[in-house]
């Protein structure tokens, strides 16, 4: 989870650096954002892409105004745009409790 707009993605054992989600006007194919739900990962949404998950190696993440440890990376959906840039979602899950007290969140 890093703050710039590009990631590091472990697949098949192979890291390479990849944007992370896409933004407005970059894709006409992909959604804008750089999140999908959990539900939406393993409902199979992203299958027709030919995503795997990978493994984004992170030890911090920030949100809401907080640092936080993260003890074993992030799971994320490799895909590719239209142009064949490779693009990487984050993979989100609901909030635990301890979560949503740390950083102040509904």
């Amino acid at each position: 989870m890093l703050p710039s707009a590009r990631q590091r993605a472990r697949q098949e054992g192979r890291l390479r650096a990849v944007r992370r989600g896409c933004r407005r006007g970059e894709s006409r194919a992909l959604s804008v954002g750089g999140w999908t739900k959990q539900t939406t990962a393993e409902s199979g949404y992203w299958s027709s892409c030919g995503a795997e998950p990978v493994e984004i190696p992170a030890v911090l993440g920030y949100d809401g105004g907080v640092w936080y440890a993260i003890r074993q990376g992030v799971c994320g959906v490799p895909v590719s745009d239209e142009r064949g840039t490779a693009r990487a979602y984050l993979v989100c899950e609901p909030a635990r409790h301890y979560y949503r007290v740390m950083t102040r969140s509904a």
